[in-house]
């Protein structure tokens, strides 16, 4: 691509596709406009096996890359791998960290391929940017925390906690895989239905002040929901 890059774009290569970034653009705007890229061009990616990205335009640092790419592997309705290439320039600035740890994601069918191992690991939260609209569902298996708000129609479902940096007026599903410390949080909370483990309750009445952060933890038989 010869010129100045005005817009992030996507261009598919011999080995597996590279991303050409504008410059000025922040980490969390490449991961905006990569989701919504790749979310559009889905059955491209809905094989298993490894894709190998390089990044054009611009120069990142090794964090910088290293969140880009754990952001694309944390995309659950992804079924490849994306990997650095083994000769990007990025990852030679330390010899010592220029070998990617590895762990197996199972695919569909009963295939697994190769991913980074923090993409994946269940302590470390997956971040969703942008707000989840109406009808649309998202499903974690880990943490899960969201830059944006979860309209009234809209679900979110997490193995264990949920976060949400905005407002919470949809459903909210947390610990489907351990209950134990398991909550939800928000920003301003005014859910269709809240659950954590087997407990749940629905559109639950919240007196004061509805714009103060709120939390909402299992007890152990009900959800208590308290200002932070």
């Amino acid at each position: 691509m010869d010129g100045r890059i005005d817009r992030l774009s996507i261009k598919a290569d011999r080995s597996g596709i590279a991303v050409y970034i504008p410059e000025c653009m922040s980490v969390q705007d490449i991961c905006s406009e990569l989701y919504k890229k790749i979310l559009r061009n889905i059955r491209a990616f809905e094989k298993c096996g490894s894709v190998h990205v390089t990044f054009k335009g611009v120069s990142l640092s090794q964090d910088e890359t290293k969140e880009i790419l754990q952001f694309l592997n944390d995309i659950d309705m992804v079924n490849v791998s994306f990997i650095i290439k083994s000769d990007d320039v990025q990852y030679k600035e330390d010899e010592n960290e220029a070998d990617v740890v590895h762990m197996k994601k199972v695919c569909p069918g009963g295939a697994s391929v190769s991913a980074p191992a923090d993409a994946w690991s269940m302590e470390k939260p997956y971040i969703f940017r942008g707000d989840l609209g109406r009808k649309q569902t998202l499903e974690i298996k880990g943490n899960v925390i969201i830059l944006g708000d979860v309209a009234k129609d809209a679900k979110v479902v997490s193995g264990k906690s949920i976060i949400v940096v905005g407002e919470l007026a949809g459903t909210a599903v947390a610990g489907r895989i351990s209950s134990e410390r398991s909550f939800v949080m928000a920003m301003h909370m005014v859910p269709r239905m809240i659950q954590i483990g087997r407990s749940r309750i629905f559109s639950p009445k919240i007196k004061g002040d509805t714009l103060s952060p709120m939390i909402a933890a299992n007890d152990g038989n009900t959800i208590n929901i308290t200002y932070i």
